[in-house]
């Protein structure tokens, strides 16, 4: 037949076709549809990613920064905060943006200036400490059912959840003073310059309020020289490594410091902090805060062990 093509030649360019249509398609996740009753959360924060997996939120974020491990990977990256996918974001058509600012630096006036064009609503907290926590949950019923009657569901589900995590933060950062162990700990994160937790952070205040002593007196994350640590003889270590795995043996993380003569080394009051919300100040600190009563319960198990050799051998 005249114009016809045989069949060979014709699944030959279908091949092609379809070949080529795979390779166009696009290995970043897909944005998902809208719907005008549909609450749309980006994410700009590990941290309130992790909140609000905890508030039941999971399904209604649609935009995420490239280190919220708290979501699933099929949920599209809009950047962070230094570094904004605007194009994206836009796409992605939030009714909130959730924000952690840079201390130094606030929130980008471009990212206001798009939030006021469009009507998302806003919410941003400094997150450092539990109180900055207790605010963040504090705040969020009212801010996810902003702007009212536009989101089809009870409000009254967030209000209730947050009051159940506020109970449960109040509840795990009680403990009878009994119960507590109360000699200096020093907390790191680092041994390549040694980087030690300080006051003014959220593990800082969930040892102290569980009863234990940070060594460290100076704010945030200071850095410390072996002679100092030497000198202010820390007679805990806890090493924060989130993720680790369980086989890690603590010695093995400490580099220089394994080699100094320290009560924490002699009475092997040497610990792993594993958890995976360990640096994040989120609602994940009512699991950390059960890990750090079960580091704090081994602590107290050495030293009564300690004591009861000492009496059996009559040693001083």
């Amino acid at each position: 037949m005249r114009g016809s093509m045989p069949l060979t030649l014709r699944l030959a360019f279908l091949s092609i076709f379809l070949l080529l249509s795979g390779c166009a398609e696009s290995s970043e996740p897909e944005e998902r549809p809208s719907d005008a009753t549909e609450r749309r959360i980006v994410s700009f924060s590990p941290a309130i990613s992790r909140t609000l997996v905890d508030f039941g939120l999971m399904r209604e974020i649609v935009g995420r920064t490239p280190y919220c491990e708290a979501l699933p990977g099929d949920i599209p990256v809009a950047g962070d905060l230094l570094n904004v996918d605007y194009e994206r974001l836009i796409r992605l058509r939030p009714t909130h943006l959730l924000i952690q600012p840079p201390a130094a630096t606030g929130v980008q006036p471009r990212l206001l200036q798009l939030a006021e064009r469009h009507g998302w609503v806003i919410g941003q907290w400094p997150l450092n400490d539990v109180a900055d926590v207790l605010s963040l949950v504090d705040d969020l019923p009212a801010l996810l059912t902003s702007p009212r009657d536009t989101f089809e569901d009870d409000p009254g589900r967030f209000e209730a959840r947050a009051a159940e995590l506020e109970r449960e933060i109040a509840r795990l950062l009680q403990q009878a003073a009994e119960e507590a162990w109360v000699g200096t700990t020093l907390f790191l994160i680092g041994t390549e310059p040694i980087t030690a937790i300080g006051t003014g952070t959220f593990l800082h205040e969930i040892w102290t309020s569980l009863g234990g002593v940070n060594l460290i007196d100076r704010k945030d994350y200071p850095q410390l020289t072996l002679e100092t640590l030497t000198r202010r003889a820390p007679e805990a270590i806890i090493f924060v490594r989130p993720g680790v795995s369980p086989a890690t043996d603590p010695h093995r993380l400490l580099g220089p410091i394994a080699r100094s003569d320290l009560p924490a080394l002699r009475h092997d009051r040497v610990a792993i902090l594993r958890h995976e919300d360990a640096m994040l100040p989120s609602t994940g600190l009512i699991e950390v805060a059960e890990e750090l009563r079960a580091i704090m319960a081994r602590f107290r198990k050495i030293d009564r062990d300690s004591t009861y050799e000492r009496g059996e051998t009559g040693a001083e």
